[in-house]
């Protein structure tokens, strides 16, 4: 009959320390997928920002050739015109030259927005 208790009290000692233990794990297994997914989200985020930052340097690099070649496109309509470079173009010629820089820019607005 005392061994029987004994291996009762022994039994319910293992199963508690079982218990105890197997608590210890799925615990240290919620910290490390939640240890996990929190890199994963920043690691995101990270992509994200550099992804932006890339795009507005695209951008920005777009708006200044627009810039450029709207300077080469009125410089252009000045020679056709006889003048010297960076003149004074009549209305409708330089209405032509803004619509041109203003189409570049829409389009590096689509394009990087």
């Amino acid at each position: 009959m005392k061994i029987i208790k004994w291996i009762g009290i022994i039994l319910g000692i293992v199963i508690v320390f079982g218990a105890i233990g197997l608590q210890g794990f799925i615990s240290w297994k919620n910290y490390k997928l939640k240890e996990e997914k929190q890199k994963t989200e920043q690691q995101e985020k990270i992509k994200g920002q550099q992804d932006e930052n890339r795009k507005n340097s695209l951008l920005n690099v777009c708006l200044r050739l627009a810039e450029t070649s709207y300077g080469r496109f009125w410089d252009s309509e000045c020679k056709i015109l006889g003048r010297g470079e960076d003149c004074f173009l009549p209305e409708y010629n330089a209405d032509r030259a803004d619509d041109y820089k203003q189409e570049e820019k829409d389009e590096c607005y689509k394009r990087y927005r």
